[in-house]
C-alpha cells in the first residue's frame, strides 16, 4: 500500500509540473522541448569547423541555455552520413537546427528529414552575404548596369536563379525556408527569394540601423528576421567581450528579432572562438529572456524612413557605394545625414523601407512615414492618395472616381487626387475636437466633391485652402469648432449643407478667394466671415437660425436682406433672400464641374430662375 500511495504522489507530482502554466509557458525554452512546441524565437549558435566531436561537446555545453544550431561548415553538410549523425545528436539534445548549403539539394533527404526530424528541422542556411559582397565588389552579381533599377533587376535575378538551381524541384514537393545572413541590402534579398534574412552585427558598424535596414524589410516583404553575432577582429579574438555579446542578444531581442545566432568560427575555420565569458554571456542572455517575456512586436508604434526605389547604397559611411558600381555623391551624404538624424530621434522605433513598398496594405500600421524628399505621411490618419489608393481604413469603398463610406469612421479624411467624389452615404466622420484636427483635409485640390457625410467634432470640418471647382453638397457640420475654410479658392459650390454649431469662425471665406456660392444650407450657431476675399461670392436663399427679419407675404423668404458679416464698418456681406424654414435637401443631384466658369454661370442661372419664379407667384396672389 505504501509503495502504491508513493507511486501515485510521483505521478501527481509529474502531473502537476507537466501542467503548470509557467512551465507551458516556457517549454520552448528548455533543453529537449516538447514535440510540437513552436518558439516565438530561437537563439543559439553557428559553427562553421567540421570538427563534429568539438561541435558536439559544444551542444553538450549550450543545450540548457539554448534552443537553435546552425551546422554551417560544407565539411559536414556535404556528406550525408556525418550530417545525419551531427543532425540527430542536436535533436536529441532538444535544438532546432539550420543547415548550411551552397549545392543543389537532394530532395529525397529533404523529405526524410523532414519526417525524422519534423518541425526542429527549421531550414536552409543558403549562400551567404550575397548584398554585401556585390556592394564590395567580392563576389558580383552585377558587373555593369544602366541605371540602379536596371542593377536592382539584375541582382535580383541572378540570386533567384541561384537560389533556384539550389532548391530545384524542392517547392514542389515541400517548403522549406530559405536564409541567409547579410550587412547590406536587406531589401533585396527578400525580393530575390529569402524568407529570414540575419543582419549582422559586426565590426564597427551601428547594430540599430542594420536592425532599422533588416526588420523593414522583412516587415513589408511579410518575413522573417534575426541577427548574428559576427567578428568585430579579422584576427583573434575575432569577436566582441561576453559583455559587448550580452549587450548585442539583449538589443535583437528588444527589437523583435525571431532568430539571434552566434557565429563561432576561426578564420581557417579550423576551430571555435567562443569562451567562457561568451558563453556565460549566452546563459544570462536567456534568463533574461525568462526574465522578461516579449510581447509579439508591432509596427503601429514605429516608424519608417522611405529610400528611393532601387536605391542599392551601403549606409556604412559616407564613401560606401552604390551596387557596387557607383560612388557616393551629394545625394547619399543628404540621405545618410537625415537617416542618422531619423535614428537619434526614433532609435529602436525607426525601420528604413524602399519607395516601391509603401501601399496601403504593408505600410499601414507605421504611424509615420518620412520620406526621402522629406514628404512626410502621417498614417494614422485616412489618405485618398494621388495614385488612387485608400490608406488606413477598410471602410471607404472605391468605385473608379467615387469614394464611399461602408461605415463610419474615427479619425480624419486626408485627400491627395483631384476630380473625385466623395460620397459619404449618410455616415459620419467622428472627430475628438483636438487642435488643428480636420475633418476632410484638401489643401490644393481641383474638382473634389463631398456629399451625404456628417462630419462632428473637428477643429475644422472642411478644409479647403486653394481648392478650386469644387462642391461640398448635402453634408451635416455639427459640433466643430469651424465648419469649413476656404483660402485662396475659387469657384467653389457649398449648397444644401448643414451646419450647426460651428461657433468660432464658422465659414471663413479669405485671402483672395473668389466666385463661391453659399447656396441652401440651414445655419445655426455658425458664423459666415468674409476677410480680404475677392468678388463674386455669394451667399443666397440660406436658413439662418439668427435671422430676426418677417415673411408678411407668406413666400417663406425674408422681407430683409440677412446680414452675415461685416469685414470693416463700411461694407456688410447679406443673403438678401433669407429662408424662414430649413432647406430641404432636393432630389436634384448636383453635377460635378470640370471647367472654372460652368459652376458660377449655372449657379447664377439657378438664382435667376428661383427670383423669376418667386416674383411670378408675388403677382399671382391677390392683394
Amino acid at each position: 500500500m505504501l509503495v502504491l500511495m508513493k507511486t501515485a504522489t510521483v505521478i501527481f507530482f509529474l502531473i502537476f509540473v507537466l501542467s503548470s502554466p509557467f512551465l507551458l509557458q516556457h517549454s520552448f525554452l528548455v533543453g529537449g522541448n516538447l514535440e510540437g512546441d513552436v518558439p516565438d524565437f530561437f537563439v543559439g549558435i553557428d559553427v562553421a569547423y567540421d570538427n563534429i566531436s568539438e561541435m558536439k561537446l559544444l551542444v553538450d555545453k549550450i543545450s540548457s541555455y539554448t534552443n537553435l544550431f546552425i551546422i554551417g561548415t560544407t565539411g559536414i553538410t556535404y556528406d550525408t552520413q556525418r550530417l545525419d549523425e551531427t543532425c540527430q545528436y542536436i535533436y536529441d539534445k532538444g535544438l532546432s537546427f539550420i543547415i548550411y548549403t551552397e549545392r543543389r539539394l537532394q530532395i529525397q533527404w529533404v523529405e526524410d528529414a523532414e519526417i525524422k526530424w519534423g518541425d526542429r528541422f527549421l531550414g536552409f542556411y543558403v549562400l551567404d552575404e550575397v548584398g554585401g559582397r556585390q556592394l564590395d565588389r567580392a563576389a558580383l552579381r552585377v558587373f555593369a548596369a544602366d541605371d540602379y533599377t536596371d542593377a536592382a533587376n539584375q541582382f535580383v535575378n541572378s540570386v533567384n536563379s541561384e537560389l533556384e538551381r539550389i532548391t530545384g524541384d524542392l517547392t514542389s514537393s515541400s517548403e522549406i525556408p530559405l536564409f541567409t545572413s547579410d550587412y547590406a541590402l536587406y531589401h533585396f534579398d527578400y525580393r530575390a527569394g529569402y524568407d529570414t534574412i540575419l543582419a549582422q552585427f559586426g565590426w564597427n558598424y551601428s547594430r540599430q540601423l542594420n536592425v532599422a535596414l533588416c526588420r523593414g524589410a522583412a516587415t513589408v516583404h511579410n518575413k522573417e528576421w534575426g541577427a548574428i553575432i559576427t567578428w568585430t577582429y579579422n584576427k583573434p579574438p575575432y569577436i566582441e567581450s561576453g559583455e559587448e555579446l550580452y549587450d548585442d542578444l539583449v538589443l535583437a531581442y528588444e527589437n523583435g528579432a525571431k532568430y539571434i545566432v552566434v557565429f563561432d568560427s576561426n578564420e581557417p575555420y579550423t576551430h571555435g572562438i567562443l569562451l567562457d565569458e561568451h558563453l556565460e554571456a549566452l546563459e544570462q542572455f536567456w534568463q533574461y529572456t525568462l526574465d522578461n517575456p516579449r510581447t509579439k512586436s508591432e509596427t503601429d508604434d514605429r516608424v519608417a524612413y522611405v529610400l528611393p526605389k532601387d536605391y542599392g547604397y551601403g549606409f556604412r559611411g559616407p564613401d560606401d557605394k552604390i551596387w557596387g558600381l557607383w560612388t557616393a555623391d551629394a545625394f547619399s551624404y543628404e540621405v545618410s545625414v537625415d537617416l542618422g538624424n531619423m535614428l537619434e530621434q526614433y532609435g529602436s522605433k525607426l525601420d528604413v523601407i524602399y519607395e516601391d513598398t509603401v501601399d496601403p496594405f504593408n505600410v499601414g500600421h507605421y504611424s509615420k512615414l518620412i520620406f526621402w524628399n522629406g514628404t512626410i505621411i502621417d498614417t494614422k490618419q485616412l489618405h485618398i492618395r494621388s495614385d488612387g489608393n485608400v490608406w488606413g481604413t477598410e471602410k471607404i469603398q472605391q468605385n473608379e472616381n467615387v469614394y464611399r463610406l461602408i461605415d463610419d469612421i474615427n479619425g480624419s479624411i486626408i485627400v491627395e487626387k483631384d476630380n473625385i467624389t466623395i460620397d459619404g452615404n449618410d455616415f459620419s466622420l467622428w472627430g475628438s475636437n483636438s487642435d488643428g484636427s480636420k475633418g476632410i483635409d484638401m489643401v490644393n485640390r481641383v474638382g473634389v466633391t463631398i456629399k451625404n457625410l456628417r462630419i462632428d467634432g473637428f477643429d475644422i470640418g472642411i478644409y479647403m485652402p486653394m481648392a478650386n471647382n469644387c462642391s461640398v453638397y448635402g453634408n451635416q457640420i455639427i459640433n466643430c469648432e469651424n465648419a469649413l475654410w476656404l483660402f485662396g479658392s475659387s469657384y467653389n459650390n457649398i449648397a444644401y449643407n448643414t451646419f450647426v454649431d460651428n461657433p468660432d469662425l464658422g465659414i471663413q471665406v479669405m485671402y483672395e478667394s473668389s466666385f463661391n456660392v453659399l447656396y441652401g444650407n440651414n445655419i445655426t450657431n455658425t458664423p459666415v466671415v468674409l476677410w480680404m476675399a475677392d468678388e463674386g461670392n455669394i451667399a443666397d436663399s440660406n436658413y439662418w437660425t439668427d435671422y430676426e427679419g418677417i415673411d408678411e407675404n407668406g413666400d417663406e423668404i425674408g422681407d430683409t436682406p440677412h446680414v452675415y458679416h461685416s469685414t470693416s464698418e463700411s461694407i456688410n456681406y447679406t443673403d438678401n433672400n433669407p429662408m424662414m424654414n430649413p432647406t430641404i435637401l432636393p432630389a436634384v443631384i448636383i453635377p460635378e464641374f470640370p471647367s472654372r466658369m460652368i459652376l458660377p454661370l449655372l449657379m447664377a442661372t439657378i438664382f435667376a430662375l428661383v427670383i423669376f419664379f418667386r416674383k411670378k407667384l408675388n403677382h399671382s396672389i391677390p392683394s
